[in-house]
């Protein structure tokens, strides 16, 4: 990931606003807002047809399994060949045991050391001990966010913004680079989590969900 920037990394989730049609046209406006560090976690029925418009995109989930007799799960190659360059893990919807998590997270370094694809893992957690932990097995970056705050009004850099700073201290001795996300709604919220020494946010509903997505895009945009 672009490290020299902040970072927008936008979840689709499954909400009707965000899939199939209704994807490519959010895409479409990430594409015309002038800003390239913006990463989208979606639907895998969804990544063909928005890589024609925007290259950064990552699966909303992978297993952790490999290719083969698997009737149901969605492997790290699946996702590649469909032109992902990377994956979202572990969110509060989506929970993961930390042996799954520690799978993926090996299996996505192993292929990039095979094949020389780079495939990038963006690991959320919901306390500073889990991202601790996460931060082992060195994933490409941390998200933290308190489940509680998810879909709120109320973002974790104004709620609680001590979990942002010390997410970052327990994980700067394996320098994983921290999102933050839970309620990020404006761009004070994504100034403060700068601030406070986050290297983007993870947003869903506030831009999936927006009356005006393009606005929304462009005012955060200002900020950075």
């Amino acid at each position: 990931m672009n490290l020299n920037k902040p970072i927008l990394l936008f979840n689709f989730k499954a909400y009707r606003q965000a899939i199939g049609k209704n994807a490519l046209k959010l895409a479409k406006i990430i594409a015309s807002s002038g800003y390239d560090n913006i990463y989208l976690a979606v639907q895998p029925t969804d990544i063909l047809s928005i890589k024609k418009i925007w290259s950064n995109i990552m699966a909303e989930h992978v297993d952790p399994v490999e290719p083969g007799a698997r009737t149901g799960w969605l492997t790290i190659e699946s996702i590649i060949n469909a032109g992902a360059i990377g994956t979202l893990i572990n969110h509060s919807e989506h929970r993961m045991n930390m042996d799954d998590i520690k799978k993926i997270i090996e299996r996505a370094k192993t292929i990039k050391h095979d094949f020389g694809l780079d495939f990038e893992v963006v690991s959320c957690a919901d306390t500073v001990a889990n991202a601790e932990k996460i931060a082992e097995f060195k994933p490409d970056a941390i998200a933290i966010e308190p489940p509680e705050l998810i879909g709120s009004k109320i973002s974790i850099s104004e709620a609680k913004p001590e979990l942002i700073t010390e997410t970052i201290l327990a994980v700067s001795k394996y320098e994983i680079p921290v999102l933050c996300g839970a309620g990020i709604n404006k761009n004070n919220d994504v100034a403060k989590a700068i601030e406070l020494g986050a290297r983007g946010v993870l947003v869903a509903s506030a831009f999936v969900k927006n009356d005006d997505p393009k606005k929304w895009l462009n005012d955060i945009i200002s900020i950075l």
